[in-house]
Formats: structure tokens, C-alpha cells, sequence
């Protein structure tokens, strides 16, 4: 067996095939390797890298994103979230026994659906979707950014956000439907989401799979 020292004296291109051939075999027992996504990595391999960051902005005082697992403690998660404060400040219990309040309720039922490993009905395609679909890719689908479709009670409330691995995403910001009427709302809102991300996890950008597969679990496409 070759020791560390014969290892690290092998050829870059070696050791890259290596890496490849170790990132084969943990996705044959189904372990997922995390990837850099940002500008200085050229497609090495960093396991466990944005998961860390998340992490850390859960640990700060005060937090700036906060884990979400789902309102009823016996409830098993299947996916993970994390949340931006203002999402976390909205989806917290009480809520006012208002219409509002009811929305925002709701709002976080939605969320928990999602949590919990629901089946949902996911849109790839930003203009072909019907009405009732809980998960869509928001134009421009190059920018990785995702709603959460609250769509009861209407007019529903929309929930921004990004992958950041398969079965994690980080939703960071949430607007009544009623406020995003036209493109420069949509434009506006979608701007702001891409702002915390980078605010929040920057240099990391979003995740990007070459299928909805490789985004999430349990799902309808439509």
C-alpha cells in the first residue's frame, strides 16, 4: 500500500484521476461530495465546503441564516433548509389571528411540506407551469434561483431562494404574490434574493445540476 509521502508525489493528472476515481465509489454507496462552485477551484473537489459556510452563518451572534426543520417536532426531515432572517421572522409561531396571519401560517406549511419530504410538482421551465405547482425556476434560469410557490390562500405568497446541494436550499427572501405584478417586481425581487446570497455565502454560488434529479428528492416534474 503506498504511504501519504509516495501520494503527494505522484503527478497532478494522477492524482486528479484519483480523486475522480474516489468520487465514483462514494456515489456508488450514495455519499455526495460538495463542490466549490467558486472561480479559483477549477473543478477540484471541496468536501463538505458549503455546508461549513451555511453552518457558520448559523452559529454567528446573532444568526444570519437559521435551520428550519418542520413546526411539529415528531415529523421526520427528509430535506433541508436553511432560512434568511426575514423568512425566519415570518414563519415563526404565533402569527396574528388576522388574514395575514393566516397566510403566514400557511406560508409555513408550505415550507414544511418541503422539509418533510412531500411529494411537490417542480417546474424547469419558468412560463410553463400550472397554476397549482409548489416549486418552480425563476427566469433567468442561469441565475439558479427557485420559488417556493405558496399559492393558498390566494393571492399566495412567494418564497426566493437557491439550492445549494441536493436536497438543501436556502431561502432568502418572500413577497405577497399581490406585490409582484409585473417583470420589474419579479426583476426586483429576483435581484434581491441573488443580494443575500452573495451577502450571505459569497463566493459560493448556487448549485446547478444538469437535471431537476439532481436538485431535490421526491418530486413531479411538470
Amino acid at each position: 500500500m503506498p504511504c501519504i509521502y509516495e501520494l503527494i508525489c505522484l503527478p497532478t493528472s494522477v492524482l486528479f484521476s484519483l480523486i475522480e476515481f474516489a468520487e465514483t465509489l462514494l456515489g456508488l454507496i450514495g455519499y455526495r461530495p460538495f463542490r466549490f462552485n467558486g472561480p479559483l477551484t477549477s473543478g477540484v473537489l471541496t468536501y463538505m465546503s458549503i455546508r461549513d459556510e451555511i453552518r457558520d452563518r448559523a452559529r454567528e451572534t446573532p444568526p444570519r441564516l437559521f435551520f428550519l426543520p418542520p413546526l411539529i417536532a415528531s415529523v421526520a426531515m427528509v430535506r433541508e433548509m436553511f432560512v434568511s432572517e426575514e423568512i425566519m421572522e415570518a414563519v415563526q409561531p404565533p402569527w396574528p389571528a388576522t388574514e395575514e396571519g393566516r397566510r403566514l401560517a400557511q406560508m409555513r406549511a408550505y415550507l414544511d411540506g418541503w422539509t418533510e419530504g412531500r411529494l411537490i410538482t417542480v417546474a424547469d421551465l419558468p412560463y410553463r407551469k400550472p397554476k397549482a405547482t409548489t416549486m418552480a425556476r425563476i427566469d433567468p434560469v442561469e441565475d439558479e434561483v427557485f420559488d417556493i410557490r405558496c399559492v393558498d390562500p390566494k393571492p399566495g405568497i412567494r418564497v426566493l431562494g437557491c439550492f445549494a446541494d441536493f436536497d438543501l436550499f436556502v431561502a432568502l427572501t418572500w413577497n405577497q404574490r399581490e406585490n409582484l405584478e409585473d417583470d420589474k417586481a419579479w426583476r426586483d425581487e429576483i435581484e434581491r434574493c441573488k443580494a443575500a446570497w452573495r451577502r450571505l455565502l459569497n463566493p459560493y454560488t448556487p448549485f446547478h445540476g444538469a437535471s431537476l434529479n439532481e436538485y431535490l428528492s421526491n418530486f413531479h416534474p411538470v
